[in-house]
């Protein structure tokens, strides 16, 4: 791979002006943020060896020095946890330190286990049992699972330390021949340490807590800013609602179910070691000790939240460190920037550096891009683009149900663009509000011939790029399984209406369905109710939902939607700024591209996968109004050149309708302001 800081096949090098603005940073630390480093310096000793420095071991620099103010939230909330441990109890004062240490101690370790399970891509699974499966094989779940059980363990100790007697782990008898029994209060109290531990676990787990989502189109989040915003009163909720299931589960399954088993099995040991007597002690429930164990797990629950929240705002504060882009830490910008876009095996530092891009496309600042006007720089880039967007638009439409000969795009309504809450984060004002019939069609045959192949522009050559075959995602044995699955659906739905006929016959009902009946208190509607909740958690269970089916395929939108962001900002900027056509040559290409993306997307929204529904919003519904509003605007920001370029057929039709609309929209704007005149 060739640098950008001499000139290519004969091509000059930018204007030595360019390096006035730039400045050297310090290489044995980061250096002032007050200082502004361009991308564009390349002029100086170009003939100097220089260290390429990788986009990786900066950010890790960078994730750390933000990190350090977690260690300080987190040491606000271990002090004032401490306090609440403290206050109802009768402890000595002087154990302050020691019960703070270790409550630190502890949030040190979560935050080490949510560091090594970083994850930002959604889960791959297509229905619910994937799901479960998949996180309960997955490492990270007993990472994470295994953290909130040693911060609920050093909890009970501190608790247990200050505790009366009545949380001794064993009984006095009367008299000295028989042996003492284990409290009862203190294997409960154990054991509602163990089973809160679980529950906290799976509900964090199972929702997925431990993801980290930036926000389309943003460059930097204020830590502080986020933190303000949250949900305060759900946080408070959804605590509360934790608590008092556990207040009510935890009591019956251990004197139901688990009471005798746990004796026999966890605290076997204790016995073993102390001598103490092997028969099972007496009932000795205490609704005091529950109370103030399911008051402390509200306490525990909300502080887990409150912590995962503090990690959350500082490891998705961006690309910007205060305002200089974290490539400009090294003096191979442009080489630093590439090897974070191409960091497949770290996803957190490749998403980062494609937020970069799209900083570095919308900045202010002309010389921010013009590294990227050079014609290796530009292919290396656009190869990235065309990797990420061919392989979202092949997930999205592989293993689809077969279209019938009346089901195209035509009918396609684009209601989505028309959402009042942006999508696009701090490109919410590039956001438009339309509402037409799409004029688009896709046969079997153009289908079948479509090949994904982009033309990459180099002076007067042409490369022509495919994907790598991993960009195949949907294997042989998914397809059988798919099929094995929609055969068991066919037969549970079938199933479900022999029942339903048998129930309606039994009870004499003369409606064609149970559906006919809409009276709330009738036995038939609620029935009807009952049935339909049946089929959809078996649908869930074995399908899944459009949320799903479009994370599996896509489950790296952000990625996707930051390239898109970048490739139609940088031709945007490019009209004015590239001197040498590098960027406005492969306008053709990215067009192209684009509607490729566009549809893939459409296809899945218009023809999901059996038994689902596309209207539900979803990562490719979000990727396809992307696509479209973007498309839209490099079309009507090119549109006096658009009957210049060779456009395939699909992308002509696509680009004529924007053309058409955004032509209608004007008419209506001047009918408005001539009645208003």
């Amino acid at each position: 791979m060739s640098t950008f800081y001499g000139s290519r096949g004969g091509q000059p090098s930018f204007p030595s002006q360019a390096n006035a603005f730039s400045s050297k940073p310090n290489k044995s630390n980061l250096p002032n943020n007050n200082i502004r480093l361009n991308i564009s310096n390349t002029g100086i000793n170009a003939n100097r060896p220089r260290t390429i420095k990788s986009y990786k071991s900066i950010f890790e620099k960078v994730f750390y020095n933000r990190m350090k103010f977690y260690h300080r939230l987190s040491a606000v909330l271990a002090l004032i946890i401490t306090i609440l441990l403290y206050i109802p109890s009768k402890s000595n004062a002087i154990f302050i330190p020691v019960k703070f240490i270790l409550l630190w101690t502890g949030y040190t370790f979560f935050q080490q286990a949510r560091i090594s399970s970083l994850t930002i891509e959604s889960s791959k699974a297509s229905n619910l049992i994937q799901k479960i499966v998949s996180l309960f094989c997955s490492k990270k779940s007993y990472i994470l699972g295994g953290t909130i059980l040693l911060n609920n363990l050093l909890v009970s100790l501190i608790l247990y330390a200050q505790s009366d007697s009545s949380l001794n782990y064993y009984i006095e008898t009367p008299t000295k021949t028989i042996k003492p029994f284990v409290n009862d209060n203190f294997a409960f109290f154990v054991f509602f340490t163990i089973a809160s531990s679980i529950i906290y676990s799976l509900n964090y787990i199972m929702s997925e807590k431990f993801l980290l989502q930036i926000p389309m189109g943003t460059y930097r989040q204020e830590p502080i800013s986020y933190l303000k915003k949250l949900p305060h009163l759900k946080l408070l909720v959804l605590t509360t609602l934790k608590s008092i299931f556990a207040f009510f589960v935890i009591p019956l399954t251990y004197h139901v179910f688990f009471r005798d088993i746990f004796f026999q099995t966890f605290l076997k040991p204790l016995v073993l070691f102390n001598d103490l007597n092997n028969q099972l002690p007496r009932s000795d429930f205490s609704f005091k000790l529950l109370f103030k164990l399911s008051f402390y797990f509200w306490i525990e629950s909300l502080s887990y939240d409150l912590l995962n929240e503090f990690f959350k705002a500082y490891a998705l504060v961006g690309c910007l460190v205060v305002k200089t882009p974290i490539s400009h830490f090294s003096d191979t910008p442009f080489q630093t920037l590439l090897s974070g876009i191409k960091d497949y095996e770290n996803s957190i530092v490749r998403l980062t550096a494609y937020q970069e891009l799209v900083y570095l496309s919308t900045s202010t600042d002309f010389k921010d891009r013009q590294v990227f006007y050079r014609a290796d720089n530009w292919n290396l880039i656009l190869a990235e683009f065309f990797f990420v967007q061919t392989n979202a638009a092949r997930s999205a439409r592989a293993d689809l149900p077969k279209l019938k000969s009346t089901d195209n795009l035509k009918k396609e309504r684009l209601e989505g663009i028309k959402k009042q809450a942006s999508i696009f984060g701090n490109q919410s004002k590039d956001k438009k509000s339309f509402d037409f019939d799409f004029d688009f069609e896709i046969n079997e045959e153009e289908k079948k011939a479509d090949v994904d192949v982009t033309v990459v522009k180099n002076d007067s050559d042409a490369i022509y790029t495919k994907p790598e075959p991993k960009a195949e995602q949907i294997s042989e044995f998914e397809i059988q399984y798919n099929t094995a699955v929609t055969s068991l659906y066919t037969f549970m739905d079938g199933l479900k209406n022999r029942i339903q006929r048998y129930v309606k016959n039994y009870l004499n009902i003369q409606s064609h369905s149970l559906g006919d009946t809409t009276e709330a208190n009738s036995i038939t509607y609620q029935l009807d109710v009952l049935y339909a909740d049946f089929s959809s958690f078996t649908r869930h269970l074995f399908f899944g939902d459009i949320t799903e089916q479009s994370n599996k395929r896509i489950p790296n939108k952000e990625i996707v939607g930051f390239s898109i962001i970048a490739l139609t900002e940088m031709l945007i900027h490019a009209k004015v700024e590239d001197k040498y056509n590098t960027v406005t040559g492969t306008l053709t290409e990215s067009l192209t591209l684009l509607t490729k993306v566009y549809k893939g997307t459409s296809e899945f929204l218009n023809n999901p996968p059996a038994g689902l529904s596309g209207k539900r919003e979803c990562s490719i519904m979000v990727i396809n109004e992307l696509t479209i509003s973007y498309f839209f605007k490099l079309v009507i920001y090119y549109n006096n050149i658009l009957n210049d370029l060779l456009l395939p057929p699909e992308v002509f039709k696509l680009a004529k309708w924007c053309t058409d609309m955004a032509l209608e929209q004007q008419r209506e704007q001047k009918f408005t302001t001539n009645i208003l005149q």
